[in-house]
């Protein structure tokens, strides 16, 4: 019976909208949690979103068979944990998200490059130059 008294309680405590989450993450600023949580949460969380952008970037490096833009957006991921984290330093920290985007746009282009165009501008193509039916004799 405590168990599922605990349980309602904290399911009517959830936010349950964006501007809840905000209160109740400007009600633990203002207790000063805020220091606790990123110490707790912040290399973790980051990690985790790096490792997901990375994933993406192998995907789009193992189709393409171009490792180039994967092996820039690791160099940009470690230097922005490295930025963040271990040296707390602003400019390794901006430098490292500025390669992992640039990374990530290159492999963006790159997959584009390979796939050429979609059918409906190939048709398009087609039929500006000319008229598919073949000429009289």
């Amino acid at each position: 019976m405590v168990r599922r008294t605990r349980t309602a309680i904290a399911l009517v405590l959830l936010p349950k909208c964006p501007l809840c989450v905000a209160a109740y993450l400007g009600i633990l600023g203002s207790l000063g949690a805020s220091a606790w949580l990123r110490d707790a949460w912040g290399l973790p969380l980051g990690a985790g979103l790096l490792a997901f952008a990375l994933g993406a970037l192998v995907l789009r490096a193992l189709s393409s068979q171009d490792y180039r833009p994967m092996l820039a957006g690791l160099a940009g991921a470690s230097a922005l944990l490295g930025g963040k984290f271990v040296l707390d330093a602003p400019p390794l920290l901006c430098a490292g998200a500025l390669l992992l985007i640039g990374a990530s746009l290159w492999s963006v282009r790159l997959a584009s490059q390979r796939t050429g165009p979609s059918p409906s501008q190939d048709s398009a193509a087609k039929g500006a130059q000319g008229s598919s039916l073949p000429s009289p004799p």
